[in-house]
């Protein structure tokens, strides 16, 4: 007979995958989206309810997440027709060296 700690389900790792890489890192090390309305929006402090998808700091992963725009919205379950907090995102430069991202 299993012991009762084996029949409760694995706990989460706190992982996630970047929608436009595909590399799985912890969740506090990525940025994190929501849609709201149809509004893509920065969740900053990854406290904002609803589904959520998920990109590196990476200003590369940055441009490649703005051209699967399709993808966002099948992986966040709605139509997104607003997406300029990415375009906002995308001016910095989270990538260089020595400068904190939200969430650090």
């Amino acid at each position: 007979m299993p012991e009762p700690e084996e029949l409760l389900p694995a706990a989460t790792s706190g992982l996630r995958t970047c929608l436009a890489c595909g590399a799985k890192k912890n969740k506090r090390s990525l940025l994190r989206f929501v849609g709201l309305d149809g509004t893509l929006v920065f969740d900053e402090a990854q406290r904002l309810p609803g589904r959520g998808a998920y990109c590196c700091r990476l200003s590369a992963c940055l441009g490649k997440f703005g051209g699967r725009k399709r993808r966002a919205s099948a992986v966040l379950r709605q139509e997104l027709t607003d997406y300029r907090a990415l375009a906002a995102l995308r001016e910095k430069s989270w990538d260089r060296p020595g400068e904190l991202a939200p969430g650090d």
